[in-house]
């Protein structure tokens, strides 16, 4: 039985396999993406659970899809649980509700929790403008 090493050694065209690449930078940013994978897993864990305590069910895949595009495009996690809170005082809470707030606040630029959260201070302050719906 021949193995892939032992047909390389006898094929003339096939070239043996080199390096190129520094093992330790891949392994930096190897060891960086899994961490940011990993905190990216424990913040959808938050909204699923934060998007199950406003609706009262749980959080459907389509939403689920809509926020991952939605925090690939810049809205940080901590945002999408402020305004699924944000939502909760809806007189009737919805996700249609919800992602209307964030696209509106993107628009405004308002991508981070804390930047919500103050917005929601100045509230009526600015007139409609600074409204957060």
């Amino acid at each position: 039985m021949a193995t892939t090493r032992s047909c390389a050694a006898t094929a003339p065209n096939v070239v043996p396999f080199e390096k190129s690449y520094n093992e330790t930078e891949t392994h930096y940013n190897n060891y960086n993406n899994n961490n940011t994978r990993a905190r990216a897993c424990e913040k959808i864990i938050e909204i699923h659970e934060a998007y199950e305590d406003v609706m009262g069910r749980a959080m459907p895949k389509f939403v689920e899809r809509e926020i991952m595009a939605m925090i690939n495009g810049g809205i940080e996690p901590d945002m999408v649980i402020s305004v699924l809170e944000y939502t909760a005082c809806a007189p009737r809470p919805s996700w249609a509700y919800a992602r209307t707030v964030l696209i509106r606040n993107e628009e405004k630029g308002i991508t981070t929790a804390s930047s919500f959260l103050t917005s929601l201070g100045n509230h009526g302050r600015a007139g409609d403008d600074a409204m957060p719906y």
